[in-house]
């Protein structure tokens, strides 16, 4: 089983993710870039509400250990069609 990944400010828009798979311990820095906050028009919520929404949205397509050590939001949103409008629904709903 797989817990929750527990994510934190580190300051500058980066985020340390720190999740478990199996017994291994795996961490993620997460940049989340003004201009990608406001290409979002997310009014509501907070850039850690983003961070989880786009995490929850990779972790539905791979596993937490599967993911690069780095990831930039901007290049998510260019890799992935649909992500920007899933992460502004689920803020809206109010789900993470």
């Amino acid at each position: 089983m797989t817990d929750r990944p527990q994510i934190e400010a580190t300051g500058d828009h980066h985020y340390l993710v720190t999740g478990h798979h199996q017994d291994d311990t795996v961490q993620i820095d997460i940049y989340a870039s003004p201009e990608f906050m406001e290409r979002l028009g997310v009014r509501r919520g907070t850039e850690t509400d983003v961070v989880a929404q786009v995490l929850g949205f990779l972790l539905k397509h791979q596993a937490i250990d599967e993911l690069p050590p780095q990831l930039d939001l901007e290049e998510v949103s260019a890799a992935y069609d649909g992500v920007e409008e899933q992460v502004r629904d689920g803020i809206l709903r109010g789900t993470s």
